[in-house]
């Protein structure tokens, strides 16, 4: 008889009034999941006494104890209470497609332990806010190639959430506490499970809805001294990433990917001539400054680049004169 893995919903929690919302997503799929878990950290650990679905036998519930966890521990020790072989882990406010399931379990068997699912933002009315464009994406990709297209924001458009083997997760060490806000936790564990596969599974169908009431994914920064950090540590958060890769015997010349369209708007347009000792760093740092303009997280641009660079070692020009 041929085996079928099994797949778990994970829902970490703090006690928010749109949880049964999200379990009322997961438990009313077409095909079911194997397991649904809520993981209680909230302060007063009453997160299924509050549900109406405190007495539904598809849900097990698992409370952190008397001290509230950080958001990593939090996730890390939910995930841990899994017994499902993949599982997807859900905000206690996302909420998924009917077909989600369904549609997951076709490429289950396909999959070397991670599938990606497109995400739909959506706002405090469950409407969608951002369109979606699937068509120049591949349904599989190689570690490599994958690698591309998360480091140059190829899925910016459209989140990216994973189904993970739980094998996998447990041999990365799950989560990881980092230095960068944001584009930090969920794009380093992609990355690390990334690194395990032989290949990518990509799902071309939005399945999942994250809602968001700001402007941005990534959340706004609550004062200047924060963004100044952010910006400050971004060459400590590719050097993480950058030792991640080598210790997996990436050579040097294959972990990072050049931005060339990005470097050339950014010179011609800041009048800003750049000497790097490593160029595809480089580009990665831009294109994250890219991002950032985008989404208008600062102000400042050319001295938070030139401070950024300073510490990467990079050698900048003075812009020139009209």
């Amino acid at each position: 008889m041929t085996h079928s893995p099994t797949l778990g919903a994970v829902i970490p929690t703090i006690g928010r009034n749109s949880l049964d919302e999200t379990l009322q997503s997961a438990l009313q799929q077409k095909i079911s999941f194997d397991e649904i878990i809520v993981f209680d950290n909230s302060v007063a650990q009453d997160a299924q006494s509050k549900s109406r679905y405190a007495a539904d036998s598809n849900v097990r519930w698992v409370k952190s104890g008397n001290c509230q966890l950080d958001i990593i521990n939090s996730w890390n020790t939910a995930a841990a209470s899994a017994t499902a072989e993949h599982i997807v882990m859900l905000g206690d406010d996302d909420l998924l497609d009917e077909q989600y399931v369904e549609v997951v379990r076709q490429y289950l068997d396909r999959s070397d332990g991670l599938i990606i699912v497109p995400t739909l933002r959506i706002d405090a009315a469950s409407r969608v806010i951002d369109p979606l464009e699937l068509s120049p994406l591949v349904e599989k990709y190689t570690p490599e190639l994958f690698r591309e297209a998360l480091f140059l924001q190829k899925f910016l458009n459209y989140m990216t959430t994973p189904v993970f083997k739980m094998q996998t997760f447990h041999k990365i060490g799950g989560y990881k506490r980092l230095l960068m806000r944001g584009l930090g936790v969920d794009w380093f564990l992609l990355l690390e499970l990334s690194l395990e596969c032989r290949h990518i599974m990509f799902i071309r169908q939005p399945l999942w809805y994250y809602r968001s009431e700001a402007t941005d994914w990534c959340g706004r920064f609550s004062s200047d001294q924060e963004r100044w950090s952010f910006w400050q540590k971004i060459p400590e958060f590719i050097a993480q990433i950058d030792a991640l890769m080598a210790r997996r015997g990436i050579p040097e010349d294959k972990r990072f990917f050049p931005d060339r369209q990005t470097f050339t708007e950014r010179v011609e347009h800041d009048h800003i001539k750049v000497f790097m000792e490593s160029a595809d760093k480089f580009f990665f740092v831009l294109k994250m400054l890219n991002l950032a303009k985008k989404y208008n997280w600062h102000d400042k641009l050319y001295v938070i680049r030139k401070r950024i660079l300073q510490n990467a070692h990079a050698i900048i020009s003075k812009p020139r004169h009209k």
